[in-house]
């Protein structure tokens, strides 16, 4: 019975132990994240000191809350020499994911800190 027990709460720990080295391994810092995180909390400082009234708070707070936000950011991100303040940006100026996607280089040149000749390899086709 001993010896059951034994083997039962290792099989456990090995596959606790296992399991948490799964869940950990990318746990590194995702900028994405920080940055959507950092811009929200500024945005409810900016309206708690009422910088900013209850229109503005709400219609800033549904850009970062909106899925295709983070979705383009992701994709953006992913060229050289683009960060989350332009990946950000770029989802500004995108009416969603769609027209992001389905977007000409002539489309990026407006957003500020894009540089046109990134605008083709901008898109990708993996997520579409």
């Amino acid at each position: 019975m001993a010896e059951l027990v034994l083997v039962v709460f290792g099989v456990g720990a090995v596959a606790g132990y296992a399991a948490r080295d799964i869940q950990t391994r990318g746990d590194g810092r995702d900028e994405i994240e920080s940055y959507l995180n950092e811009r929200e909390t500024e945005l409810r400082e900016r309206y708690q000191t009422t910088e900013m009234d209850y229109v503005e708070f709400g219609e800033r707070i549904a850009v970062l809350e909106d899925p295709d936000t983070e979705r383009i950011m992701r994709d953006a991100v992913a060229v050289d020499r683009i960060g989350p303040a332009t990946a950000f940006r770029l989802a500004q100026w995108f009416d969603g994911w769609e027209d992001y996607r389905d977007a000409d280089q002539d489309a990026y040149e407006p957003v500020n800190g894009h540089r046109p000749e990134q605008g083709p390899g901008t898109r990708s086709t993996t997520l579409s």
